[in-house]
Parts: C-alpha cells; structure tokens; sequence
C-alpha cells in the first residue's frame, strides 16, 4: 500500500499508522526548500513532515516535477535528501502542459540542454551521496531502465495503459488515472453507470519515434506516461527521451570507470 502527500498535514498519528501498517511514503519535492516555495508553497510544512517521518524511522521517496525553474537544481534536491537516513529514492516526473502549467509567468518545460545537464548532476550528486549511506537514495527512472534491460524487454509504463487503473472525482465521474481527472474526453461513466470500454482510451498513445531504432535504450525502453504524451506538444514529449538516454549514458560510463579501477 503507498501514499502520495506533500507533507504538508503529516503528523504523529499518521506516521504512526504508516509506520504499523508498512505503508510505502511519498512526498511531493520540487527542489531545495526556497525553489519548492515558489512552486508549491508551504516548503516550511513539507521539510517538517519529513522530519518527522525521520523520526519515526519511516522510509519514504520524493517525486520532483521537472521544469525549467528547478531542473538546474535537482542535485541540490539530492544533497537535502542526503540529510535524512530513511530517504530511499527520487522520481523525476516531466512537467504535464495541463491546468496550472498552461498559464503564462507560471512554469514550464525544460529545455533538452538544461535537462540533460541537470540530470548529470544529479546523477553525480547521487553517486558522491551514495558512498556514504547505508541505504541508498535510488533514482527510480535508472533503476526502471537497469530493471528492463536486464529482461531485455520493456515493461508497461503504468496499469493505465492497460485499463487496470481508475480515478473517481468527487462527483462520481471516472476517469482511467489521476492525471486525466476532469477531463471530458477521458469520462469513464460513473461509479452507478460506468463505461469500461473508456479505461482503455490510454492505450493509443505510447512512446514512438523514427529515431527509436538508433536510440541506446532502444529494446527496453519504458516508454512515458501516456496521458502526458496526450497533454504534451511534440517538444515536450522528446525530453523523455533525452532523460532516459542521458541516464543510460551515465550509468555506462560509471560502468566503464569502476571496471577501469
């Protein structure tokens, strides 16, 4: 069982129930504390709950939402998780042009640049932290493609994709996941009438290019989340494409160095 939060209502209680019930904790991180103001808010309440889950010695993982303001610092993200032992892990979710996002002076993308230069600091950052924890901060779209090419096939980016996945507004109304929540087009029905032929609207849209065959991830590539593929405009859907084949270059040439040593 897992949770998703911003932390920002954490308390004794809760953790307490977490912690009996071994449920997995996840906290909504956008950077450092002041970048994670200027994008969420409340930065205060959010590194307070997870001080407490760090006193109740119960694990918990950060999913950071990478745009332009915040992808040049996601090392220093890094070295603030380094800062609590029971930190396990980082996931990076691109930017969804959707609500929020489509405004002007709010967020956007990253570009292909700054992307691929802030994942390799991150991914240094991590390397340099690592050396020194008992448990390891993972970053889960490395550990993804490690998993999948050690198959050597790719698995389905998400129960979504196969209409194994539901989201029910407070109004009934289904939806395939969480990210299409209001949105006509993806209406399931609702919870007295549902319509499952419509969880499978996801489907159709999957990671695909013409440069696929010479990408190095190519075989095992995870592909993306489909509904950002829906949301997102061409620019923005490649830069799945440049975190995993910056990943994957990393990663080779840590291989290469350590078998060098």
């Amino acid at each position: 069982m897992e949770i998703q939060t911003n932390g920002t209502f954490l308390d004794i209680s809760l953790i307490k129930i977490f912690k009996h019930y071994d449920i997995q904790v996840g906290v909504s991180l956008d950077g450092p504390p002041d970048f994670h103001e200027k994008l969420r808010g409340k930065s205060g309440l959010t590194i307070r709950g997870l001080k407490l889950l760090s006193d109740y010695d119960v694990p918990f993982r950060v999913t950071c939402v990478v745009t332009e303001q915040n992808v040049g610092v996601m090392d220093q993200l890094a070295l603030l998780l380094g800062s609590f032992s029971n930190a396990r892990g980082i996931g990076l979710d691109i930017l969804v042009q959707k609500g929020c996002a489509l405004k002007k002076d709010c967020v956007s993308p990253p570009s292909s640049d700054d992307l691929k230069k802030g994942l390799k600091k991150l991914v240094q950052t991590l390397g340099w932290i690592n050396k020194n924890r008992l448990h390891p901060i993972r970053l889960r779209e490395l550990e993804t493609l490690k998993r999948a090419a050690e198959k050597n096939s790719p698995s389905q980016f998400c129960h979504a994709i196969k209409g194994e996945a539901t989201a029910i507004h407070l109004d009934g109304t289904i939806y395939p996941c969480a990210q299409t929540v209001g949105d006509p087009y993806f209406s399931c029905g609702t919870v007295e009438s549902p319509d499952e032929s419509s969880l499978y609207l996801l489907k159709q849209y999957s990671l695909q290019d013409t440069q696929c065959n010479d990408c190095p991830v190519s075989g095992f590539c995870p592909g993306d989340c489909p509904s950002r593929l829906y949301y997102n405009d061409a620019q923005t859907r490649c830069l799945v494409c440049v975190m995993n084949q910056t990943l994957w270059e990393e990663y080779e040439g840590s291989l290469k160095k350590r078998n060098n040593i």
